[in-house]
């Protein structure tokens, strides 16, 4: 299910009020658009408060969270985490040593028995939401495309692939347009370009090779 659809309305709330505070003390808002802050503040409390889809024939309004494909949903459920996050990590008894973030996946360093309270505060914010845990196995964990191994008190990042990974891409003999068979190579050189990586670059530049 979407994390969208899922965001409390009583986070929403604070959130419009904290991007209220934000917006009337930008500079530049004036040379951005010539709605003041309580335009945009009122246009993004309709966007979120009007919501309707269809189904089975019947229209139904949308009374929870954020609508699935509307621009403003992303950058909402942004902030509902950075509220969640802050809360949980200050009701914490043994708060995380590191924690990252993206979207509604994190990446958390904290001593293996806080893990279990930890993890019930973070769930306790809201009754919709339910966040999933998943420890490292053997040293080692993925976040997002990073694979992170934790062996002899260091730390090294590399390239995470899953089990069913097969290194088969798009095939350049095949009738697919060629913008697309370009677009799957520069897509995976991009990916390999910015992820942090403590690999050798040749190592890891062997696995965007075009076979």
């Amino acid at each position: 299910m979407s994390f969208y659809s899922l965001l409390p309305s009583r986070l929403i709330g604070p959130v419009i009020t904290s991007e209220k505070k934000a917006r009337r003390g930008h500079q530049r808002l004036h040379i951005r658009t010539r709605l003041n802050t309580d335009d945009i503040i009122s246009l993004l409390e309709f966007a979120l408060s009007n919501n309707y889809f269809m189904f089975n024939d019947s229209v139904y309004k949308q009374i929870h969270g954020c609508a699935m494909g509307s621009p403003v949903s992303p950058d909402v459920a942004n902030l509902c985490m950075e509220l969640i996050e802050e809360s949980t990590i200050a009701a914490s008894t043994t708060p995380p040593k590191v924690w990252k973030r993206y979207v509604d996946d994190g990446f958390v360093v904290i001593k293996e028995h806080s893990v279990s309270n930890f993890h019930d505060t973070l769930n306790a914010v809201d009754s919709k939401i339910s966040f999933t845990i998943e420890t490292e196995n053997n040293g080692q964990i993925s976040f997002l495309d990073a694979l992170i191994t934790r062996k002899n008190g260091a730390v090294t990042i590399g390239v995470s692939r899953k089990s069913t990974h097969t290194d088969r891409y798009l095939d350049f003999n095949s009738h697919h347009e060629l913008k697309h068979k370009i677009s799957t190579a520069s897509t995976l050189l991009n990916r390999e370009l910015n992820l942090p990586s403590t690999e050798r670059a040749d190592t890891r530049f062997q696995c965007v090779k075009i076979k």
